[in-house]
């Protein structure tokens, strides 16, 4: 199990966002979470199977509202973090 912290900066917040990530997240039954962050961005933490976590960061784009937009996506993997529960959207 593989844990990614990815951050996504564009016209991320008020278009839907983090509700179409959870959609895709739990499309492909991964665990986490979505928010949106002071800056403008949307950060994610996500667990899965690795090759499992590139296809949702592939489709994340083409999994938002028409109204997003995506200039650039961050992630990085982290390390010992304990196993997640389930896919939410935190405020």
């Amino acid at each position: 199990m593989e844990t990614r912290e990815i951050h996504v900066y564009g016209l991320v917040q008020g278009v839907g966002f983090r509700w179409c990530t959870q959609i895709l997240a739990k499309k492909y039954f991964l665990k986490g979470w979505v928010k949106n962050e002071s800056d403008g961005s949307v950060n994610i933490l996500i667990q899965g199977k690795d090759y499992v976590l590139n296809k949702f960061i592939q489709e994340l784009p083409a999994a938002q509202s028409p109204a997003a937009r995506i200039d650039k996506i961050e992630q990085k993997q982290l390390t010992n973090v304990a196993p997640l529960t389930r896919f939410t959207v935190k405020y």
